[in-house]
């Protein structure tokens, strides 16, 4: 019985833990960049597949932060829904969504913010320009043109994109 009670008290006391330990190892889990895209890195250059749906998924890093991101050549800047801005230590207040971003949903209000910096794979990016937009708006994180266009170049070729820095 002793016994029993041990186990219950230590049970107890890891049960705070639990949570972080959860968070932690769910961002390894997506800190990892995708098999494809860690095989195609290689200096500057990073090539990303086409995902069944014909979107490009890629793994990064935003302030130290893992994020898969969807990238959207027609998207103008980074756009971050809040709950993933949070996560990477961008925190903007109610007063900061003054710009208005046309979106499928429609105008919307947004707050420009600047990514310290942006990994993908071997690729690095300062200083970029973003917009955190509420959950409800925008689920999925888009990486647009305020960074594709600070490559060096981008192609799509079939199913293969190509970023070179």
């Amino acid at each position: 019985m002793l016994r029993y009670l041990v186990i219950l008290v230590l049970l107890a006391a890891l049960v705070p833990f639990v949570p972080g330990l959860v968070e932690r190892w769910t961002e390894a889990q997506d800190l990892s960049p995708t098999a494809e895209q860690a095989a195609q890195a290689t200096g500057g250059s990073l090539k990303l597949k086409a995902e069944q749906n014909g979107h490009f998924i890629a793994g990064t890093r935003i302030n130290g932060r893992t994020l898969k991101m969807m990238v959207d050549t027609g998207a103008t800047l980074v756009a971050l829904p809040q709950s993933d801005a949070r996560r990477a230590g961008i925190q903007p207040e109610d007063k900061d969504f003054t710009a208005r971003v046309n979106t499928a949903n429609g105008i919307i209000a947004a707050a420009p913010v600047k990514i310290e910096t942006l990994e993908l794979g071997p690729l690095y990016l300062r200083d970029v320009d973003a917009v955190v937009i509420p959950d409800a708006s925008l689920s999925t994180p888009l990486l647009g043109m305020s960074a594709l266009r600070r490559f060096k170049r981008f192609d799509i070729s079939g199913d293969t994109m190509l970023l070179v820095q």
